[in-house]
């Protein structure tokens, strides 16, 4: 099984401030163009980010189910109920509330070396293809 849109070794963030009321996402990887398939962020609603065996046609609906009410772990759990490659995902999402969740792949790829997430109120970074779980720890505690 190949990914249908490639393969992204990334590591990234969504976050949201409470004191502004903004929202994004950042996002770095070995991928060019990068910041064109992994993060989705809209004013008002929340940042989400697909990598790994990244989907980009998630961006938009998961904003939309964002929008329309749903928690982030309801999203992620509609985006990948009917997926088969569900365990190769990497996956996170936050709301302008804060709540933010991730989900790692379970199957990842043996290239990935190692994958990793941490997120709290307001934050949630993730990555893949990294050399340890430090850059993880290192992202969150920033």
């Amino acid at each position: 099984m190949q990914p249908e849109f490639g393969l992204t070794g990334t590591f990234s963030i969504v976050a949201v401030d409470p004191e502004t009321g903004a929202c994004g996402a950042a996002v770095a990887s070995r991928y060019p163009g990068v910041g064109r398939v992994v993060p989705y962020v809209r004013a008002g609603v929340g940042a989400f980010c697909t990598q790994h065996w990244h989907n980009p046609q998630w961006g938009e609906r998961a904003l939309d189910l964002l929008a329309g009410g749903k928690l982030p772990e309801e999203v992620l759990a509609e985006l990948l109920g009917d997926d088969e490659r569900r365990d190769k995902r990497q996956l996170a999402i936050i709301d302008m509330r804060g709540r933010a969740t991730n989900r790692n792949p379970a199957n990842a790829d043996p290239s990935g070396i190692y994958w990793g997430a941490m997120s709290g109120r307001f934050y949630a970074c993730q990555g893949n293809t990294l050399t340890g779980r430090e850059v993880v720890v290192a992202m969150a505690k920033a």
